[in-house]
């Protein structure tokens, strides 16, 4: 009796692998924000997983993983940063209209994010405010003065993108450590790491700045227009949020707790994973 029982545990194990949708994102820091932060509570639908096995993750990982797993009959979805797309799809990498950007998807089974990085969605200003609030042992800045607060930063964040996307487009990786430069100076610096590409600066960091214009600076809308084509990750090095890989004195997860507990996980995420989990719910294994 004891094999029969094995064998429907066995079969019941089975058979919810290939109910649930299996949802694969770039990295292990992905994982930890979107599958274990945000959507925790979705383990009935939805299996969240990573791409990287211990060399790095990355969009083509997930696009393999996911198109693996559907050849085995597994329905799976992939969501990738859009910095995945920026040299392989550069005329949508600039789309600043989210309704094309988003009709234009290059990928079948793979989502790409309509900001750079999954960092970009913690870009919030009142949960930065006061998670640095925190970190200092202050009062906490509300409203439009928590707005101001990390207004300051963006000018910087634009100037250190614009010269990745420049560097990127040549085929170079632009690692300079110029988080703690002072505004002011920065573009001096700047032009000193990559003084043979400092001529396509201006023109990148407008097409940056061209993501805010359908609002008035400084606001809300303006800033998280912006924030869609910024690199995440160093913005948040510069306000001393993130420090190593999820460790030291990052503070990554912090964020995404907190917007968890706030009800502010992002729409654009919620809608996919709510899409996904209608997948399972009501189609048949792959390929769905």
């Amino acid at each position: 009796m004891g094999s029969f029982k094995q064998k429907g545990s066995t079969e019941r194990i089975e058979q919810r692998y290939f109910e649930r949708v299996h949802v694969i994102l770039e990295s292990e820091e992905d994982y930890q924000i979107v599958g274990d932060r945000w959507f925790f509570d979705v383990g009935d639908d939805i299996t969240f997983a990573h791409a990287d096995e211990g060399e790095g993750g990355g969009a083509n990982k997930v696009c393999s993983k996911v198109n693996a797993l559907r050849a085995g009959r597994v329905s799976s979805y992939g969501i990738v940063d859009r910095d995945a797309i920026r040299t392989s799809h550069p005329e949508l990498w600039w789309e600043t209209d989210d309704t094309i950007f988003m009709a234009k998807q290059p990928f079948e089974s793979v989502r790409v994010l309509s900001r750079w990085e999954i960092e970009n969605y913690l870009l919030d200003p009142e949960i930065i405010e006061e998670t640095l609030a925190d970190m200092e042992a202050r009062s906490v800045r509300r409203g439009s003065q928590a707005l101001l607060a990390v207004y300051g930063h963006l000018d910087a964040a634009i100037k250190l993108s614009a010269a990745d996307i420049v560097s990127g487009q040549h085929g170079k990786r632009f690692d300079a450590k110029l988080d703690k430069c002072d505004a002011e100076h920065l573009y001096t610096q700047i032009a000193k790491k990559i003084p043979d590409l400092v001529d396509e600066l201006p023109d990148a960091e407008a097409r940056i700045r061209a993501f805010g214009t359908n609002y008035p600076a400084p606001s809300v809308g303006h800033w998280d227009g912006v924030c869609r084509l910024i690199d995440g990750k160093r913005l948040l090095r510069r306000l001393r949020l993130m420090h190593g890989k999820l460790g030291g004195n990052d503070r990554r997860l912090e964020l995404a707790n907190k917007l968890r507990n706030r009800n502010r996980v992002p729409t654009e995420i919620r809608e996919y994973v709510d899409s996904f989990r209608e997948v399972a719910r009501t189609a048949a294994p792959v390929g769905r």
